[in-house]
């Protein structure tokens, strides 16, 4: 572990995370792609989690996000995760937000 801003220590990252996270006024959020059988060549499934990212850009100023395809052709799944932080004229959760 290092001082400063940057842990390179899993556990002690993690640790300082849920520490300093502001469980009033951002959520967390875990996204489990349901269609995975339908999951085919692996550069189709990255550009289908790219789509899904283009669709979410409304959301860019009040979320962080990361998603993971593991696996390989043929036997993968998608997995992401969501911080959210709401703006500060709505308490809707992300699914409940109206498209300007």
């Amino acid at each position: 572990m290092e001082d400063g801003l940057f842990q390179h220590d899993e556990d002690d990252s993690i640790k300082w995370f849920w520490e300093h996270f502001d469980a009033e006024h951002y959520s967390i959020w875990r996204s489990d792609y349901k269609f995975n059988n339908e999951l085919t060549m692996v550069f189709m499934s990255c550009n289908l989690v790219g789509g899904m990212f283009q669709r979410l850009e409304n959301m860019k100023k009040n979320a962080f996000a990361s998603a993971i395809l593991f696996g390989e052709n043929n036997n993968s799944i998608i997995k992401a995760a969501f911080l959210y932080y709401p703006p500060s004229n709505s308490p809707q959760k992300p699914h409940e937000q109206k498209r300007k």
